[in-house]
């Protein structure tokens, strides 16, 4: 696994910071960042989302919080396995949920919105959704929002890969990004619940 290289990236930022990986396990990975300014974007305790360059496996994707700080040196402890780069098959479920969008990402910088941008999730999946709005967004666009799933709600970053215009509206297909095991959970549940609760309904003649 020597020499193989891992990207830190944050929840929060579009900064990013590289290096190449010295040891890797299930628990741990330390790397050498190749860049000199470390310190100015990682401390001790920090969380953060580790992706390892695998040449056989893909993209393996973890949380993760930094233990130490040695010079360029960084050793971090490995919280959750978020995914690897094969995308496995999620069931969807059509919902109705508005939702605002609080901050975009323009590739360039990130923007925390005066005003929010309303929406309505009408797909929902582990890993994309379907969002409805009256405002023209780019393609590739990443957008920040917070969506209440039953009793649990959850911090989604969605980016745009497919946009549909309508009349007075906008359709915009969406990948999620950086979920945790456990969030991505919580949507799974939502959406066999939705599924069942659906299926009952049809069952008696209700919908």
């Amino acid at each position: 696994m020597l020499n193989n290289k891992v990207i830190i990236s944050f929840k929060h930022s579009t900064e990013i910071v590289e290096g190449t990986i010295d040891h890797f396990s299930s628990k741990v990975l330390s790397f050498y960042s190749s860049q000199n300014d470390v310190y100015d974007f990682l401390s001790d305790d920090q969380e953060i989302v580790v992706s390892v360059k695998h040449a056989l496996k893909g993209e393996l994707k973890y949380s993760g919080r930094v233990d130490q700080l040695q010079g360029k040196k960084v050793i971090i402890n490995l919280l959750e396995n978020i995914h690897k780069n094969q995308r496995r098959n999620e069931v969807r479920v059509n919902v109705s949920i508005p939702v605002e969008i609080y901050k975009i990402d323009t590739l360039e910088r990130l923007i925390e919105l005066d005003k929010y941008i309303s929406g309505t999730v009408k797909d929902l999946s582990a890993n994309g959704l379907l969002l409805y709005t009256d405002i023209n967004l780019a393609e590739q666009l990443k957008f920040y929002i917070t969506i209440q799933l039953n009793e649990e709600q959850i911090e989604i970053v969605g980016e745009i890969v497919r946009k549909i215009e309508q009349k007075n509206a906008y359709q915009y297909g969406c990948k999620i990004h950086t979920l945790s095991n456990s969030e991505a959970d919580i949507i799974r549940k939502f959406v066999l619940k939705e599924q069942v609760q659906k299926k009952f309904i049809r069952k008696v003649g209700l919908y």
